[in-house]
């Protein structure tokens, strides 16, 4: 029997793709369907995530841990995104989402950068994000989708620690939060922008 999603666990507009989906692909907006259905199912996991299950952690370590975790699989559901709308340059997207007050935030949380020099420190092979990070270090304009893409990159390459830098993981927690959450913001308007347009194109189904 199947089981339907509860609707938070759906991108929005989601029943209106699927009245479409026959005719969203001939459109310029969506990818074949099986692409799309791939972002649905890593939306639904970043979304649904509730926490890791560590044994011989502290509270404070494993919450850490946890926010990084929850950073790779938003940036996962965007990546997805990107191939489900057929989007080619990731870059266009943030210029309509600037998220400066994120951006605030965080370098308030971290007013020494204390995190992100780690983070640049380890972007060996990354040119391209090491070099936007030391700018964004320097004072400089950055995007939440590029310190996130720094994060998501040496978490999963096993740099990264709910402990870096002896910075209280409380901290890691609240700036990655602030990453997840505006990937999530931006995935979400990119998402309802493309299905209005379809439903525009097709409003009969």
């Amino acid at each position: 029997m199947l089981i339907k999603l509860p609707e938070q666990f759906y991108p929005p507009l989601w029943d209106e793709y699927e009245k479409r989906r026959q005719h969203a692909a001939i459109t310029p907006w969506f990818a074949p369907q099986s692409e799309v259905n791939r972002f649905r199912a890593r939306y639904r996991l970043a979304k649904s995530f509730r926490g890791l299950n560590l044994e011989g952690y502290t509270e404070d370590t494993k919450a850490g841990y946890e926010a990084l975790t929850k950073v790779a699989f938003f940036w996962s559901a965007y990546e997805q995104m990107l191939r489900a709308l057929k989007i080619k340059d990731g870059r266009e997207i943030i210029k309509n989402h600037p998220m400066k007050e994120a951006i605030k935030k965080i370098k308030k949380l971290d007013a020494e950068f204390k995190f992100f020099r780690f983070v640049r420190q380890k972007l060996k092979d990354e040119n391209y994000l090491k070099d936007k990070v030391t700018i964004f270090i320097d004072g400089g304009a950055c995007t939440v989708l590029t310190l996130a893409a720094s994060v998501r990159h040496i978490y999963l390459h096993g740099h990264l620690t709910a402990n870096v830098q002896r910075l209280h993981p409380s901290i890691v927690v609240q700036i990655c939060d602030l990453l997840a959450d505006s990937i999530l913001i931006i995935i979400d308007a990119e998402f309802k922008e493309s299905i209005e347009a379809l439903m525009i194109a097709y409003p009969e189904h």
